[in-house]
């Protein structure tokens, strides 16, 4: 037979030979298709609507602008479609408005599963997209196979929601199934369907766009038993944890049974209120006198790390005083020892909390989590991770709008002849903020300080320029994770005290290679020590002021080679009219990094371009000698 394809086909037509044809006829590459092969588009393995399967059968048709099958579909139409079929590896089903093409009758989606039976429609099927479909739902069953490797639901009604929830327990069910990836949201599911992503126990990634309106134990523990899961994103907006008294749907519920008075931040059964202010405000005894300082934090879930109480100085692996090696599962449980924040004040430093000898039961063997949300949900997902190699943390957290403090800009004056800033007097800062954010903070460092990489923690801003209040000790109390990438503060405002905090604090991430900094100013000798500290430094954002910019030191070695790509700065808080104020500023970036790019993302930004500009003649007049020795 002959036959036209549409072009919403994308198969791959040519080797047949390796497919295990069961009792049907080989396909017949219609002539038709040679003008695609000769293009090179031979590779078509990609479908977005049924119609170019049904096409394959000459008992379709269409009345009133619907696709309608009349007659009898032969066995050898119907192996032909199978044919076809079963090259498709991704498909992507949505409800196009607009679309002018006569769309498939409900009864012929019907006989294509009469004619189908139990055996998957789509064998090679590893993609799946279902995004903004209501009346394809009733059809997305023919989609099933447990070849998927990728499944993401998205853009339904509220009143669709069991289908959906159907749809995955079904999936879940099929034989054979590795599915890999799991994306649903944003749209709202029931929390029966949410728990029964626990019975997918390939999953590598896991991401819930607003697919919860709440979040409770149960939902947290069913997804935590996941044993193979590496990626969690949620975006739980602003909704708030609840704590029940639920068991988890699990098969073994007593594994992961957590006692009631077990404080890991915070019984996993006690309001989050109650753990943050367990968290935040528990003061310790003196470490032997006043006049000492506290420890870092130190967790029976950091491998291989032991801290001089004397001057927080780390101890490397491999160090002959490391007589105890942690492991995942020790003989004994292990007690940990309370520390105190780095950077708090002597008299009474919010301590970090005893964890207890329970063991975590939940997230085994997660690499990085991204969580939009409340501070109760995220420090409660946070408290329920036991892996030992967490190495991402992306954080941004919903704080009410009485917590927002939004600084005037700031101003440029004249005084006694020099000219000066006017910059707005510090906001009010509210607790509740600062609690919250220095509390998730040193869980970080006080959970995995030797493996994580990444800290990015945000404020969620409803308008860009819009900033909270911030606790600049919930920096120093990262100041254990030595291997520490890439660093973002941005939203907050630190107050004045950033700039020595920057000073005082970088030597401690010697690998970082991306910093951004909270709105606040950090001063030119500040950045040198950045350079100085961090080497590998490639990313910077950082607020620069402009007031007493230093001279230039003519002491040789005061050059730098640093390779610093990206210098972005923001608001100085100063205007500056003098361009040899502008220029003096150009050739300290110049000195410190050589091949940096200059940007801006705030206010003031024609100054940081007129910066930048000096900075590239400076580079160009740098090649041109180059170019004259060589």
């Amino acid at each position: 037979m002959s036959f036209h394809p549409s072009p919403d086909i994308k198969i791959s037509l040519t080797p047949m030979d390796d497919m295990e044809l069961v009792d049907t006829v080989p396909l017949k590459i219609p002539d038709s298709l040679s003008p695609y092969e000769s293009l090179g588009a031979s590779n078509w393995k990609t479908l977005t609507s049924f119609v170019p399967l049904l096409q394959v059968l000459p008992a379709l048709s269409v009345q009133q602008n619907e696709y309608v099958l009349n007659g009898v579909v032969t066995k050898e139409s119907w192996n032909q479609l199978q044919s076809f079929a079963k090259v498709v590896e991704e498909f992507y089903l949505s409800d196009a408005e607009g679309d002018p093409q006569p769309r498939v009758a409900s009864l012929t989606y019907l006989r294509l599963a009469q004619f189908q039976g139990s055996v998957p429609l789509f064998p090679s099927l590893r993609r799946l997209q279902i995004v903004n479909a209501t009346a394809s739902l009733s059809h997305s069953f023919l989609l099933l196979s447990p070849s998927l490797d990728y499944l993401e639901i998205s853009g339904f009604p509220p009143s669709h929601a069991h289908l959906i929830g159907s749809f995955l327990t079904t999936l879940s069910d099929e034989e054979g199934l590795s599915l890999k990836s799991l994306v649903l949201g944003p749209s709202l599911l029931d929390s029966v369907s949410l728990r029964s992503i626990y019975r997918f126990k390939d999953l590598l990634s896991l991401k819930l766009n607003g697919a919860a309106s709440h979040w409770d134990s149960q939902l947290l523990g069913s997804i935590g038993t996941l044993p193979k899961l590496l990626e969690l994103v949620v975006d739980g907006d602003d909704a708030e944890y609840h704590a029940d008294h639920s068991p988890l749907p699990h098969d073994n519920v007593n594994d992961t049974k957590v006692g009631e008075g077990s404080p890991v931040l915070g019984s996993f059964n006690s309001p989050p209120t109650q753990a943050y202010s367990d968290f935040v405000h528990r003061c310790i005894p003196d470490f032997g006198s006043g006049s000492q300082p506290f420890p870092n934090p130190v967790s029976p879930h950091q491998k291989n790390v032991e801290y001089d109480f004397d001057g927080f100085v780390g101890i490397s692996p491999g160090d002959s005083r490391l007589e105890t090696q942690y492991t995942i599962r020790a003989a004994k449980p292990l007690q940990s020892t309370t520390a105190a924040i780095p950077g708090s004040p002597s008299t009474c430093s919010s301590a970090l909390p005893k964890l207890s000898n329970l063991g975590i039961a939940g997230f085994k063997t997660l690499r990085t989590l991204s969580v939009t949300g409340s501070s109760s949900l995220i420090h409660e997902i946070l408290s329920r991770i036991a892996s030992l190699d967490l190495d991402a943390v992306t954080l941004v957290i919903h704080l009410s709008q009485a917590e927002q403090t939004v600084p005037q800009p700031s101003t440029g004056s004249r005084k006694k002849g020099k000219l000066s800033s006017k910059r707005c007097s510090e906001q009010p800062r509210s607790d509740p903020p600062d609690d919250r954010l220095l509390a998730l903070s040193s869980r970080i460092a006080s959970q995995w300080a030797n493996c994580i990489r990444v800290v990015d923690m945000k404020p969620f801003r409803s308008q860009p320029l819009s900033l909270f209040s911030g606790p600049t000790n919930a920096i120093s109390s990262l100041t254990p994770c030595e291997v520490l990438e890439v660093l973002d503060f941005r939203g907050w405002s630190f107050g004045p005290s950033l700039n020595n905090t920057m000073s005082d604090l970088t030597h401690s991430w010697p690998k970082l290679t991306s910093l951004y900094l909270p709105a606040d100013h950090i001063t030119i000798p500040t950045l040198r020590i950045l350079a100085l500290s961090c080497p590998l430094l490639n990313i910077l954002e950082a607020n620069i002021s402009l007031d007493d910019i230093p001279p230039i030191d003519s002491t040789k070695g005061y050059t730098l080679s640093h390779p610093l790509k990206v210098l972005s700065a923001g608001d100085s808080g100063t205007t500056i009219p003098n361009s040899r104020v502008l220029l003096l500023v150009a050739r300290h970036l110049n000195i410190l990094f050589p091949y940096v790019e200059v940007t801006t993302h705030e206010n003031n930004a024609e100054q940081w371009l007129q910066i930048g500009e000096f900075v590239e003649v400076f580079q160009a007049v740098r090649k041109d000698d180059a170019d004259r020795v060589a």
